[in-house]
């Protein structure tokens, strides 16, 4: 029996010796979104027109209409990708103060602080086979816009649902018809806001399960906006030398201002709140 026990025993070592294997921390990229004609390394790239239009058709599009704004908006595929356009409009737009409209720490109180906001929103759910991003450091995405400030929502797992990340770019020099540029964003950039204000606790985004993605276009002045995006892919290693120390500084720094003047306005519009209840009550 001694014997049969270690044949037994090796034969199984030669027949588990094909299922041995290293886990290994990925390199590369992995596609969320392809809205080209197809790229080798999309796991969901879209290669027909029918097929790139079934994409566009999974992403949901609004705007300030949904609480009484007259901003409009579409999402329609280009030749080279999607286009995300409109018109912001202040008409009847609500006094509101966002994180993503105000990213400066200005320092104003409550009552300077309020003012009209309109804006334009598209999102998505990224598809299940891509959703753990938990090897990966960000996102990277190629885009050509204009020269407003947009906002890149990520929702990941969380205990909690109003959970929303952010993370801002800005095309700060303006592009040729047919140029692009590409935009990496790390994962350790962006503020986790809930209804359009920063936490006090930030937590950095838990990429184990990406499960939306989508931009914010939001602005104090009417006009004419456009984002046309090729692709957003998660990135597995960031170049550190892409950014510059200062930049970095920069950003980090810039990052920290958002956060204390958004918590310090719903600071300041909660206290301003309290206190015209009180005023009513005596009244």
């Amino acid at each position: 029996m001694k014997w049969l026990s270690e044949e037994a025993r090796h034969q199984f070592g030669k027949a588990t010796t094909g299922f041995q294997f290293n886990i290994r921390r990925p390199t590369g990229t992995k596609m969320l979104f392809d809205f080209t004609s197809g790229s080798k390394d999309a796991l969901d790239g879209a290669h027909s027109m029918s097929e790139r239009q079934h994409l566009i058709d999974q992403w949901l599009v609004s705007s300030d209409r949904a609480i009484g704004g007259t901003s409009q908006c579409t999402l329609v595929l280009g030749a080279e990708g999607a286009i995300f356009s409109g018109k912001l409009s202040l008409e009847h737009a609500a006094d509101i103060t966002t994180t993503a409209a105000t990213p400066e720490a200005t320092g104003a109180s409550a009552e300077t602080a309020l003012r009209k906001q309109a804006y334009c929103a598209i999102r998505a759910k990224v598809p299940r086979r891509v959703r753990d991003c938990s090897d990966f450091q960000g996102l990277e995405m190629k885009i050509r816009a204009d020269a407003r400030m947009y906002a890149v929502n990520v929702t990941g797992k969380s205990f909690f649902p109003d959970d929303l990340y952010q993370g801002f770019i800005q095309q700060q020099e303006p592009l040729s018809g047919d140029e692009w540029t590409t935009v990496t964003l790390p994962f350790s950039q962006f503020v986790l806001t809930s209804y359009g204000y920063a936490k006090e606790e930030q937590r950095e985004i838990n990429a184990e399960s990406i499960r939306t993605v989508g931009f914010t276009v939001m602005a104090d002045h009417e006009g004419a906006f456009r984002f046309e995006v090729a692709w957003v892919r998660a990135v597995a290693d960031i170049d550190p030398t892409i950014f510059f120390p200062s930049e970095q500084a920069m950003q980090e720094d810039s990052r920290q201002k958002r956060i204390e003047a958004s918590i310090r306005r719903r600071k300041e519009l909660q206290a301003l709140s309290r206190s015209q209840d009180a005023e009513e009550d005596r009244t």
